[in-house]
């Protein structure tokens, strides 16, 4: 069995459609062993897998994304500036943070991955 542990759709007045949205899928023999986060922004969800899961001293907090491209009715520069800072503040409050989904990202001739020194957290 699976549950739909929590699923944001956008605004139906605004897509016009019933699709899209968010959603992270759990098996029920593994809900005990996490939680959602609430999240100021409709481009990140949070999903914390209790530390025991991984046998860690720390817990995990996944975050499940999607951002729209740039040149869709869908993105808003505000929302893009709030999933950036809530990355950046669960990055500083927690040691594991995967992000995991759908960016649209276009690198270009750019790397695809960070290249860490000691600038980074």
């Amino acid at each position: 069995m699976i549950h739909i542990l929590f699923y944001l759709n956008p605004d139906l007045e605004k897509t016009r459609r019933k699709s899209g949205g968010l959603a992270i899928i759990v098996r029920n023999n593994l809900l005990k062993y996490c939680t959602s986060i609430d999240s100021q922004c409709e481009y990140i969800q949070w999903l914390k897998i209790y530390k025991t899961v991984f046998r860690s001293n720390e817990d995990v907090i996944f975050g499940n994304v999607y951002v729209p491209p740039i040149d869709s009715p869908y993105f808003e520069n505000d929302e893009f500036a709030m999933f950036s800072d809530e990355i950046i503040n669960k990055a500083r409050d927690n040691k594991h943070v995967p992000l995991i989904g759908d960016f649209n990202a276009r690198v270009g001739n750019l790397d695809e991955f960070v290249i860490l020194d000691e600038c980074n957290f």
